[in-house]
C-alpha cells in the first residue's frame, strides 16, 4: 500500500493531493485570502497541510500512517513581479 502527498505551495491557492495506492483520496485547494498579510497566509497554509498529514489513517490498522512520500513543487523560476516570492 502506498501513500503519497503532493503539495503545490502558493500564497494565492495552495494545492494538496493525497494518493492512496494510485487513487485520489483527497484533493484540496486552500482558499485565496488576499486580504490577509503574507505571514498570516503562510501560517494558514502550514496549518492546513499539517492537519491533513496528521489525520492520514491506515484503513487496515485504523491508526495514523506516515506518507511513503511527500512531493513538493519547487519555486516558479520564470515568474515576474510579486509571484517571485
Amino acid at each position: 500500500m502506498s501513500l503519497i502527498v503532493g503539495i503545490d505551495p502558493s500564497l494565492t491557492a495552495t494545492g494538496i493531493v493525497v494518493l492512496r495506492d494510485g487513487q485520489v483520496e483527497l484533493a484540496r485547494v486552500t482558499p485565496n485570502k488576499p486580504e490577509l498579510d503574507t505571514l498570516t497566509r503562510v501560517f494558514m497554509i502550514h496549518h492546513i497541510i499539517t492537519s491533513i498529514i496528521e489525520n492520514l489513517k491506515d484503513e487496515t490498522r485504523g491508526s495514523w500512517s506516515p506518507p511513503d512520500m511527500i512531493v513538493i513543487e519547487g519555486f516558479s523560476y520564470g515568474s515576474k513581479g510579486r509571484s517571485v516570492f
